[in-house]
């Protein structure tokens, strides 16, 4: 079942979840060891053997059938850069499953011990899995919140970081497969200035504008290093703009601290021009769903720190 995209409901009767940033799994333990299925309905248990004994000790031989989140903290938020490292590997060593641990959070129970509850309300499915006692810290069961203010809760989750909160009536039934509006996901965005460091141009109509920007900000030795690119968000008018304005700019090499793998088809300029970027998450490697917001000239580039993306 998924949820769909809005703002945070304002009447009584839904629950409130946090949104974990991970990859939605479905547990089955109905066969001899637990199974993970992600949502293309591929098996994806080997990649988590830590999870799958978790799952072996917590719930035996019952046959349940769980939905929730493979999930990796970084000091205790989820971080889906960390995950990345988990993923599609399919024999991961002691070592990198110690190093990048992944922990399911279940926060739904479709069915148990042959006994189907997709038709009963999100609070009994609730009850029921809470009932399953399962254990920490590979194995979690978040907390839910019923008629709590969801726009105080989506502030706490920003305040920690999180991605957002989904939003349940407390009636609604699960609808496998369905995207419902008995589901309500609000995802907060992170937003920071940055510099331009380079541009390459788009295809077909755009092949003489902007395309995307190469973006940075400066680290704690005053190094500009590369953050990541954006290339969606741009009006065409914008597009125009950003490129009359950059090429004033041009230089013959990267701005950007030992980084130039970008240098096919890509115009090098000078550090001079500040960005507001929207995205989900800075992952290390890059931003997650970025979106130009538009010019900064009230903002010093000497104000773009590197460590204030994380």
């Amino acid at each position: 079942m998924l949820a769909t995209l809005g703002l945070p409901p304002e009447s009584e009767g839904w629950a409130t979840e946090f949104k974990w940033d991970g990859c939605r799994s479905i547990v089955t333990t109905c066969g001899d060891s637990p199974v993970l299925w992600s949502r293309s309905g591929n098996s994806v248990e080997q990649s988590y053997p830590e999870v799958v004994a978790a799952l072996a000790a917590a719930v035996g031989e019952r046959k349940v059938v769980l939905d929730g989140e493979l999930v990796a903290l970084d000091h205790g938020r989820p971080s889906f850069g960390r995950l990345q490292h988990r993923m599609n590997v399919t024999r991961p060593t002691a070592s990198l499953c110690r190093r990048f641990a992944v922990t399911f959070y279940a926060f739904d129970l479709l069915s148990a011990d042959g006994v189907d509850l997709t038709r009963e309300s999100y609070l009994d499915r609730r009850a029921a899995l809470a009932a399953l006692n399962l254990p920490g810290p590979r194995l979690q069961v978040p907390p839910h919140w019923v008629d709590v203010d969801s726009r105080t809760m989506l502030e706490v989750a920003r305040q920690h970081a999180l991605e957002g909160c989904v939003f349940k009536k407390v009636t609604s039934i699960y609808l496998p497969g369905a995207r419902s509006r008995s589901w309500v996901k609000s995802v907060i965005r992170r937003r920071a200035s940055l510099l331009v460091g380079g541009w390459s141009a788009g295809s077909g109509m755009q092949r003489n504008v902007v395309g995307s920007l190469l973006l940075g900000a400066y680290d704690l030795s005053g190094d500009l290093v590369y953050v990541g690119h954006v290339g969606t968000g741009f009006t065409n008018s914008m597009r125009r703009q950003l490129r009359d304005r950059l090429v004033e700019w041009e230089r013959p090499t990267s701005p950007f601290r030992g980084f130039d793998q970008y240098s096919k088809g890509v115009h090098w300029t000078e550090s001079r021009l500040v960005v507001d970027v929207e995205y989900r998450e800075f992952t290390g490697a890059g931003l997650r769903h970025p979106s130009f917001k538009g010019i900064r000239a009230d903002v010093s580039h000497h104000d773009v720190q590197w460590h204030l993306l994380l």
